[in-house]
């Protein structure tokens, strides 16, 4: 596909077609990295990404001894 490069403003920009935004499900924002000469659009990697399933996946009962213990150390220290 071939598309022309258009003055936005102070820059210039690309206009992409729906059909090809909607074929890569690309929403509001994309990651655009120069590659070889090349132009890359890529959906962006978005910070903590499926954190709230792997956490949901974990054990629940595991290891917890440590967070249940007393903060109370029984050595005294000199100040």
């Amino acid at each position: 596909m071939r598309l022309d490069i258009v003055t936005i403003g102070n820059f210039k920009g690309v206009r992409l077609p729906k059909s090809l935004l909607a074929q890569c499900d690309f929403q509001k924002t994309v990651e655009v990295e120069v590659r070889g000469g090349e132009l890359v659009f890529k959906k962006p990697n978005y910070l903590r990404t499926g954190w709230l399933e792997a956490f949901s996946a974990a054990p629940q009962d595991i290891d917890r001894e440590w967070l249940d213990a007393s903060l109370e150390s029984p050595v005294k220290f000199k100040r």
